[in-house]
């Protein structure tokens, strides 16, 4: 099946013609008459950005500048001193560089390593988000504004941390892994150590660490139940599950080089729906760092093919075609490992969640909560849906491994939604590395259990036009009510991560630029990218009534 526009939609290349004369400064179409297609979608969240965000004076535009200013001389020549910035630059209301979470919920997050009894390793370190029922704001609480379904507390600098979204251990490891070709690997580390949390203005994640989590809704005789415990934290009394008690769960597996806050945006904008989702960092080789997430201490570092394809060629006697299997075997095997602790994290997390943050889930012996009924039923630890109707999603390496998932899980049926973004699916460089194997190509399938088949083609991106007519098999595998392709003209590869909104918008942005070397006005404003990729995945999960 061809990824074709819809009858009566206009053709992509017109569509990015309109898309450069509005760059150019052309009136604003109105939203009614919209058209439904991926750069339309990025023209209205434009529009409501410019609506949401009120104009920076001079003096706010200079004082921004100072202060970035300072954290660049501080970083670079006051000597063992890393500066951090104030509280309040990691308040949302402050802080809107990522686009911001639209669900009910509140959302907080903690890391956790969870078991994976058969690999070598052995763990997987996670980040897993989920929808809380405490809200922390910023300054004294107004009584007259309290929300009562949500219980509101002032922050407290030294109670509520949030995670750093590239510390500089992690900038070292992106430099070595991303820019050893262009500075050799020393310099390269070096380089991004130094300058990488300036280039992102020391982001923290948009989430307060290790906050209860919301007890999940639950449908009685009159209706959602509106659930209190220990007397004074509330949750909503309306939830995007589907009322058995459960929050549904996601699984989201990073590029090659991403880490476990690459897609904190996106992550963040699925948990305030009322989901736990898990990101695992993987440990095959493909994050640019991997770190325990109890003791901190490195786990397994970044193997480049370069190194590899050395390894091979040392062999006596190895030929190109010996080389190019040997390649093939080491990327795939990176693949099932991927699998493997997808499928861990799952069988997993809540026994992990229990042993390792045992303050987060709901108690196992809760009697407070009332559905209407005359007795008040217990809940159990037993919240999050992880045995079935999983939405596994991924991005370049990890897209191609959640789609491996799906291929194989005809008989257990735990996947029903599938989300791809810009898969690595076709066959890359001379040696035609791939990480989805000939049996799994060749068995293309997928349960009855599956609801949903998403695949995003970013068509600045390396990566989909080898994969294109794989992707196009898939979507004819399901047929075009359960799946579909969405091409997203404009859109880099990295346009579905943090990465590339934080880079564009830091105050080194004309370094990126230059690192990056491609044309700006080629290629879609990343923030507005980034958004309307998480729009269209929340509206597919309402389409499909995953989310209510």
């Amino acid at each position: 099946m061809s990824p074709q526009p819809s009858p009566g939609t206009k053709g992509w290349a017109s569509l990015r013609a309109e898309h450069n004369k509005k760059r150019k400064g052309s009136p604003n179409v109105d939203s009614d008459s919209a058209d439904p297609s991926f750069l339309k979608l990025v023209e209205q969240v434009k529009r409501l950005r410019q609506q949401e965000l009120p104009a920076e004076s001079p003096v706010t535009q200079s004082t921004k500048f100072r202060d970035a200013a300072r954290r660049v001389i501080a970083n670079l020549f006051v000597s063992g001193k890393k500066t951090r910035p104030g509280p309040t630059e990691f308040s949302h209301s402050e802080d809107q560089i990522l686009p911001q979470p639209r669900g009910p919920y509140p959302v907080s997050v903690v890391e956790v390593d969870i078991p994976v009894h058969a690999s070598k390793i052995g763990i997987v370190p996670c980040a897993v988000f989920y929808p809380t029922s405490t809200h922390v704001v910023q300054g004294p609480i107004d009584a007259d504004k309290r929300d009562k379904k949500i219980e509101q507390v002032e922050y407290d600098e030294a109670r509520h941390k949030r995670p750093t979204w590239m510390d500089h251990n992690y900038a070292a490891a992106l430099g070595k892994s991303q820019l050893a070709p262009l500075f050799g690997e020393s310099l390269a580390s070096l380089l991004m150590d130094m300058l990488g949390p300036i280039a992102t203005r020391h982001k923290s994640v948009d989430a307060i660490l290790g906050l209860p989590m919301a007890i999940p809704p639950v449908q009685g005789k009159q209706g959602t139940a509106t659930v209190t415990e220990d007397g004074d934290r509330k949750t909503m009394s309306e939830g995007r599950g589907r009322g058995d008690g459960t929050w549904p769960v996601a699984v989201l597996s990073h590029s090659m080089t991403g880490w476990r806050w690459l897609y904190s945006a996106k992550a963040i904008s699925l948990a305030s729906e009322g989901v736990v989702v898990v990101v695992p960092e993987h440990c095959d080789g493909t994050a640019s760092a991997c770190f325990s997430s109890l003791k901190r201490t490195p786990l397994i570092e970044y193997e480049e093919w370069s190194d590899m394809n050395k390894l091979f060629e040392s062999r006596d006697g190895c030929t190109f075609e010996e080389n190019q299997k040997l390649g093939n075997i080491w990327r795939q095997g990176q693949a099932e490992q991927r699998v493997l602790e997808i499928h861990a994290c799952l069988d997993n997390v809540e026994e992990t969640l229990l042993r390792q943050c045992p303050h987060v889930l709901p108690s196992t012996k809760n009697t407070s909560v009332y559905d209407g009924s005359s007795s008040a039923p217990e809940i159990d630890c037993k919240c999050l849906r992880t045995k079935e109707d999983v939405l596994v999603m991924g991005h370049s390496f990890g897209g191609t491994v959640a789609t491996i998932c799906a291929i194989r899980d005809k008989e257990r049926q735990r996947f029903s939604h599938v989300f791809a973004y810009d898969p690595w699916l076709g066959s890359l460089s001379k040696y035609r590395l791939s990480p989805l194997s000939d049996e799994d190509r060749t068995n293309i399938g997928f349960s009855q259990a599956m609801r949903s088949l998403v695949i995003w083609g970013n068509t600045l991106g390396f990566v989909w036009a080898p994969g294109a007519s794989i992707a196009e098999q898939m979507i004819a595998s399901v047929g075009e009510d359960r799946g579909r392709i969405i091409l997203a003209e404009g859109a880099g590869h990295f346009h579905q991560t943090d990465a590339v909104t934080l880079f564009e918008n830091g105050p080194l942005s004309f370094v990126y630029q230059w690192l990056k070397g491609t044309d700006k006005s080629k290629t879609l404003p990343a923030r507005e990218a980034l958004d309307a990729f998480i729009r269209q995945s929340i509206d597919e999960l309402r389409r499909t009534r995953w989310l209510h």
